[in-house]
């Protein structure tokens, strides 16, 4: 990021939180955010209003943001409890980063001015009366020994069959059927 990124980032930062602020959402900018892992993260920002939580990350490039800033961004969040994950994409982002923002359920501004990305966060916050809550995905993980999992792996490369071995295996089992009815 160049200094000027740099300071656009920050200036844009601020007029958000000034935005989000007059809405009545209390704002951490930067916010560090641990995670159900234990990883503390960090966001642009994060608001809070009414025990909803948006988390968001002002990207900058000097064409287009790509996929993989949707991508780390997606995995930070998914990490930390939200209800809302905002991605401003400065100047624009690609086709693909579109689609995996989109699948991902990442709003996703894109404009070349802060007026714009204002405007963007107004529309957005008036679509969004009732955001549903998001908890990240637990796992839950046991601790186990070498042969214990070499057990469980045993017990699923018995269930896996390769499709050039269902087919010799159909081809046996006619052959035999074949020769059981001569």
């Amino acid at each position: 990021m160049s200094e000027t990124d740099a300071e656009s980032t920050l200036s844009l930062r601020k007029k958000l939180t000034e935005f989000l602020q007059k809405r009545g959402y209390k704002v951490e900018s930067p916010a560090m955010l641990k995670g159900q892992s234990g990883t503390e993260h960090t966001f642009d920002m994060a608001a809070e209003v009414n025990g909803k939580r948006t988390l968001i990350d002002i990207v900058t490039a000097a064409e287009f943001v790509t996929e993989l800033e949707v991508i780390a961004f997606f995995a930070k969040s998914l990490d930390v409890e939200h209800t809302d994950s905002i991605l401003v994409a400065v100047p624009k982002a690609t086709e693909h980063a579109k689609a995996l923002a989109l699948t991902y359920n990442i709003d996703l501004i894109e404009e070349k001015g802060t007026s714009q990305v204002m405007d963007s966060m107004a529309t957005l916050s008036s679509k969004k009366p009732t955001p549903k809550a998001f908890a990240p995905v637990k796992l839950a993980l046991a601790p186990q020994t070498g042969s214990e999992a070499s057990a469980k792996m045993g017990n699923l490369e018995t269930k896996i069959e390769h499709p050039a071995d269902r087919k010799q295996g159909e081809e046996r089992r006619e052959m035999a059927s074949q020769e059981g009815c001569e």
